[in-house]
């Protein structure tokens, strides 16, 4: 089994095998007699071999997967991804599109799993915490120049820290008082030419969310045409993959679409916590909302189209106020939903 060692800090490079393989090649090691050119017989169309330009074929690409997944489980938590990353930032340009999008989503999918799985919760040290809070280190795009520039932090312990998130495809965020981690889909974005476009588009989506949380402190943060925007096209995307066969790999990405989707039917529906469409002390819909449901429908073959009319039309015919017929219309959605995409 084709297997990955070290790459991270790994010094020496296999310079001699490649030049030893190059001289093999130029002298045919040897042996002077041509081998003849396997002719196609006649009315039989010749099927082209699946490389890649590195010249690969299907079975070698397969390899590089699975040894890949394998690394995911001989490198684990959060101090291990940065040697995945390593691996796949040496083996990517290798590969066919449907392989590259295959071991992006699977480090996707070890990235996600370090987090969740991290005794502090994805938070970053405390030491940097610490720093980032005396410096007042509070807004997204303060937190984005720094990724830009770890050493502005003043202190060459805490840039290393950074830094090796920046190498593990992470970048920092914060949100109530905490600085955290999450994965940085802008860095995926930089292969886009190599991946198919579904998960291409997935990939834009999410990156999409991270320039911009829909919701921050249990609050709908963003404008409504925005969020209807991520809805639609999270939705388009599920309804595409109906009719793809996923690969293994990819279903991770799925799931993750899938639960992104719940969140953003949400936002559409409900709102918040802290932003509900129907107001805690009124029980009314705010003027904004009402307008805005009147001017936007699902596509009309969206399996959800006929649930979420019936949902606007429940609102109208209550006056835009909240009621057990509303509660009932919205509940509704959120079955089709489950009937059409969660299944």
């Amino acid at each position: 089994m084709l297997t990955f060692k070290k790459y991270k800090n790994r010094k020496m490079i296999t310079v001699m095998a490649v030049s030893l393989l190059s001289l093999a090649a130029l002298t045919g090691c040897g042996n002077t007699t041509e081998t003849p050119p396997v002719e196609t017989p006649p009315n039989e169309v010749e099927s082209p071999a699946v490389e890649t330009p590195s010249g690969l074929s299907e079975t070698e690409q397969q390899q590089i997967l699975e040894a890949f997944n394998q690394s995911i489980s001989e490198y684990p938590g959060r101090e291990g991804v940065d040697e995945l990353a390593a691996i796949l930032a040496d083996k990517i340009d290798a590969l066919s599109p449907v392989y590259a999008e295959r071991l992006l989503s699977s480090f996707e999918t070890a990235q996600l799993k370090a987090l969740e799985q991290d005794d502090r919760f994805g938070g970053v040290s405390d030491a940097l915490a610490s720093k980032l809070y005396e410096d007042k280190i509070f807004t997204k795009a303060d937190l984005t120049k720094l990724m830009g520039d770890p050493v502005s932090i003043g202190d060459e312990a805490l840039a290393e820290e950074i830094q090796g998130y920046i190498d593990a495809f992470y970048t920092i965020e914060t949100q109530e008082g905490m600085y955290y981690l999450v994965v940085d889909y802008d860095r995926y974005l930089a292969y886009e030419s190599q991946i198919g476009e579904w998960y291409l588009a997935y990939l834009k989506l999410m990156a999409r969310e991270l320039s911009a949380k829909t919701f921050s402190d249990a609050a709908m943060v963003i404008p409504l045409d925005e969020m209807w925007e991520r809805v639609t096209t999270a939705e388009s995307l599920l309804y595409d993959a109906q009719d793809e066969a996923l690969s293994a790999e990819l279903d991770g990405s799925h799931q993750r679409l899938q639960q992104y989707f719940v969140m953003m039917m949400n936002a559409l529906v409900y709102g918040g916590n802290n932003t509900p469409v129907y107001a805690y002390d009124t029980k009314a819909m705010s003027e904004e909302r009402i307008a805005f449901y009147e001017s936007h429908a699902f596509n009309p073959e969206s399996p959800i189209y006929d649930a979420f009319e019936a949902f606007k039309k429940v609102a109208g015919d209550d006056g835009y106020k909240q009621s057990d017929r509303v509660d009932a219309a919205r509940k509704a959605i959120f079955d089709a939903v489950e009937e059409a995409y969660l299944k």
